[in-house]
């Protein structure tokens, strides 16, 4: 990936992120230093069990 692609998913995200931060992180919002990729991959963290729930469910439906 790179820094500006992490960029253009950050804009409009920053609610999210700040969500993940407090899930994820305890508060700690030092993630922000370490720059747009790493806020990304945040977000992805905390987003992957919601959509591990909506495949499973998914599947499990169409049974």
């Amino acid at each position: 990936m790179s820094k500006y692609e992490a960029e253009q998913h950050l804009l409009g995200n920053f609610d999210l992120l700040a969500e993940a931060v407090k899930e994820l992180q305890n508060n700690d919002a030092s993630i922000l230093s370490r720059g747009a990729e790493a806020c990304d991959v945040l977000i992805r963290l905390y987003l992957l069990p919601q959509a591990v729930d909506a495949v499973v469910n998914d599947k499990v439906n169409t049974l």
